[in-house]
């Protein structure tokens, strides 16, 4: 196969899988014309030793306004000619319809190498997301959150104070002194199709601390967390708070 033929099958499979996943309904209820720019910066500090910087502001709203901006810088260490290692921190703020901060963390591993005139990389990247919906609404869906601490304070993983959806998540071997996993401290927490497995907390609340909260559970599953003090799988407590559960089993928590 020729270059020109393999670039024009590469593009015409991609027009084929766009269409696939679009569909005609969606792209009428969200069209936008949008402008993204990009600037990098790469630096080499030294023979072992890389930097990297990247900004890229997303303008939406027909090009009228900031929807969101990508800041990510880098530090690299080439372990060999072809192989790097790097530490990285992204600061991606969402501007419309609400303001919405976040903040994520990535570990990456590098390859780039050259075979002919052919250049190849492959990245390979994990990444911990933080994010700041302050009294918002926010949904999360479709995500796993696990490996959370905060052990001299409450939520493990999330700390709400405003209306929160989970769907479709898995939360686990997250650790806190109060909600191992989550604490809703006042606010509205939303839990359908997730399920809460090996967390804890040093005091209340193995998986999940609502205080003067509204927590409803919808096919969730709370089993397997434990807690030092009372809830080893869940923990309501204020005369304002409210627990509602829907299809969803709590079992084989511990607690005292």
């Amino acid at each position: 196969m020729t270059y020109r033929r393999a670039r024009t099958l590469v593009v015409l499979t991609g027009i084929v899988w766009l269409s696939l996943g679009i569909s005609p309904g969606a792209r009428a209820a969200e069209s936008d014309t949008q402008h993204w720019s990009l600037l990098v910066i790469n630096k080499q500090f030294s023979r072992r030793w890389l930097g990297y910087f990247e900004v890229q502001p997303r303008i939406g709203e027909h090009i009228g306004a900031l929807d969101r901006l990508l800041i990510r810088p880098a530090f690299g260490y080439r372990i060999t000619p072809k192989l790097s290692v790097w530490q990285g921190y992204g600061w991606t703020p969402q501007f419309r319809p609400d303001f919405r901060g976040e903040h994520r963390l990535f570990q990456q591993l590098l390859y780039e190498d050259t075979v002919g005139r052919v250049s190849l990389t492959s990245r390979t990247r994990l990444e911990e997301r933080l994010i700041d919906s302050g009294n918002g609404r926010l949904t999360l869906r479709g995500l796993t959150l696990t490996a959370g601490a905060h052990n001299e304070g409450n939520g493990g993983a999330i700390l709400n104070t405003g209306e929160l959806f989970l769907v479709q998540c898995a939360v686990h071997g997250n650790s806190a002194l109060n909600g191992g996993a989550i604490f809703n401290n006042g606010g509205t927490l939303n839990l359908s199709l997730t399920t809460f497995a090996g967390n804890s907390a040093r005091t209340t609340g193995g998986a999940i601390f609502n205080t003067f909260g509204k927590l409803t559970l919808n096919h969730v599953t709370i089993t397997g967390n434990a807690a030092a003090g009372q809830g080893g799988g869940f923990f309501s407590f204020g005369s304002l708070a409210t627990v509602t559960l829907e299809n969803s089993i709590v079992a084989g928590n511990t607690g005292n």
